[in-house]
């Protein structure tokens, strides 16, 4: 569980509230996010399934390539 604030990143073992947002993928999948021109193309190929806030999956995506990840 990734839970985003205004100056932090908390990664949480559990979660008892509702999410925003959940992406179910495989580990393969992940390095394609780097890309977000693949964003919606992974969607429509059931690489990525996202239940909620597509926002939510937008941010994390630009953080991800801000660090390189």
């Amino acid at each position: 569980m990734l839970v985003f604030s205004e100056r932090q990143l908390d990664v949480l073992g559990e979660w008892e509230g509702e999410a925003d947002c959940s992406v179910i993928t495989h580990m393969s999948t992940l390095p394609k996010l780097r890309d977000r021109q693949q964003l919606t193309a992974l969607i429509r190929s059931g690489e990525l399934e996202v239940q909620g806030d597509l926002q939510v999956v937008q941010n994390f995506v630009s953080l991800a390539d801000l660090a390189e990840f």
